[in-house]
């Protein structure tokens, strides 16, 4: 996959969650999907294989949003293997209401998302 190729294939990812759309980006994870959540938080930790990241963080996490979070790229740098989004979130939680939250996420790819970690 070229720079270009890959910028391509991450924008348009992060262009459907800015429309609050999931689906291209659960469907670009490859089945040895990791994802990373660096802190000290309930969530922190690594999250091993698409089914491990959908049914131990994804399902949970989604079941307290009333509504599916924006992800808007403020920024996007990318390589032929790795891609890094800057992003502004927006989310509406059931017990706290509406959490705009700065978020940056590194996205490594070769055609499907193979690891992505969060702060």
């Amino acid at each position: 996959m070229t720079a270009t190729e890959n910028k391509d294939f991450v924008q348009n990812i992060m262009e459907a969650r800015s429309r609050r759309d999931p689906a291209p980006f659960i469907a670009a994870m490859a089945d040895d999907f990791v994802w990373r959540i660096i802190g000290s938080t309930a969530w922190s930790g690594e999250y091993v294989g698409k089914a491990d990241v959908r049914e131990r963080l994804l399902k949970p996490l989604y079941a307290q949003f009333t509504a599916p979070s924006s992800i808007t790229p403020t920024r996007i740098l990318w390589t032929p293997h790795w891609s890094s989004a800057s992003c502004d979130r927006q989310t509406a939680c059931k017990r706290r209401g509406t959490a705009p939250r700065a978020a940056s996420h590194g996205l490594r790819s070769d055609g499907r998302l193979r690891a992505h970690a969060s702060i």
